[in-house]
């Protein structure tokens, strides 16, 4: 691995389009194994047996550093001052191993937590036994249907998608009807030219060639607005920060 001040010299010496060219080389070198699997199932059931969301981290979280930590600790501080003031039902796409959604869940009347893994929900269903208002279901939301909910949250899961499943599950959230739509992303920390598109789904994000999820601007253009974001808090030097975006 570079030590982190090597990195830090380099980008401050190389241009940023070449930074960004020789980002997205290196991004294609490393989907390329994912561009051969079958679905999304077996992408991210392969993520989680080889846990490569906590490879060269110290989170505790196999959903990685964003479900660990001050991001994971904001995120459910929001969601419980200004999303879930009452009792309501919620529908959690990509809940990963529910890290997250177990901070959440007794704050709503009924809590479905789904995720296209077949691994990590059968994990879920065996630690997460004792929570008795919640439901886990396999199921991929760019095709399947989905359950309907008062409040649909997606927190760090379509930065891991090509925009067309992006559209595919905004679609299919639209044919449910929630209330309130929450959508956590982790983005680049400065300007980004946004939705930069990838070939496949996969562990790895729009970061490494400087871009990032928004769906208020092409080619999604819906109607969010971003309510609050953090920096990144395990690497202060990483440029990065979550946002969240709602719409109603």
């Amino acid at each position: 691995m570079i030590p982190t001040s090597v990195k830090s010299v380099v980008k401050s010496i190389v241009p940023r389009p070449a930074l960004i060219w020789a980002r997205s080389i290196m991004l294609r070198s490393k989907i390329g194994h994912f561009e051969k699997m079958d679905s999304n199932e077996e992408i991210f059931d392969h993520v989680y047996s080889d846990l490569i969301w906590k490879e060269g981290t110290d989170t505790r979280s196999a959903s990685g550093d964003g479900s660990d930590g001050l991001w994971l600790d904001e995120s459910v501080k929001h969601i419980e001052q200004t999303v879930l003031s009452e009792k309501q039902t919620v529908l959690e796409i990509g809940c990963g191993d529910f890290n997250f959604g177990s901070k959440i869940a007794h704050l709503a009347s009924a809590y479905k937590a789904g995720d296209v893994s077949g691994k990590v929900i059968g994990q879920n269903k065996e630690r997460y036994k004792d929570l008795t208002n919640v439901e886990f279901m396999q199921l991929d939301a760019t095709k399947d249907e989905l359950p309907k909910a008062d409040v649909v949250i997606i927190r760090q899961v379509l930065q891991h998608l090509p925009n067309a499943m992006i559209q595919d599950i905004l679609s299919n959230v639209d044919k449910i009807g929630p209330k309130k739509m929450i959508v956590f992303e982790d983005v680049p920390s400065d300007d980004f030219e946004p939705n930069h598109d990838l070939r496949t789904a996969g562990p790895y994000t729009r970061h490494l060639t400087h871009s990032g999820v928004d769906l208020a601007k092409d080619p999604f253009s819906r109607p969010f607005r971003k309510t609050k974001q953090w920096l990144h808090p395990r690497h202060p030097s990483v440029p990065a920060r979550l946002v969240c975006y709602e719409l109603e």
